[in-house]
């Protein structure tokens, strides 16, 4: 909600697309490897395994949103 009262200009822009990007990475890389895992597994636990590792993932990818933009927004440029 801190982003509603920010200025809306191109490197803004920029930078919500950059961090976008990292938290689409990492969520990438991180559903195949549950998927992987959830193949080799077997038992009644893989359901609340799923559940537990999509939540913990969300989390991942919600920290990797904020720290990139905080990281892009002080950096300041457009690289």
């Amino acid at each position: 909600f801190g982003l509603a009262h920010q200025a809306d200009d191109e490197m803004f822009r920029h930078n919500l697309a950059r961090a976008g990007l990292n938290a689409f990475i990492v969520s990438l890389l991180g559903f195949p490897v549950v998927v992987i895992v959830l193949t080799f597994l077997e038992s009644l636990q893989t359901i609340a395994f799923f559940a537990n590792y999509i939540g913990v993932l969300f989390v991942i990818q919600i920290l990797t949103f904020v720290l990139s933009f905080n990281i892009y927004e002080k950096r300041g440029d457009m690289r």
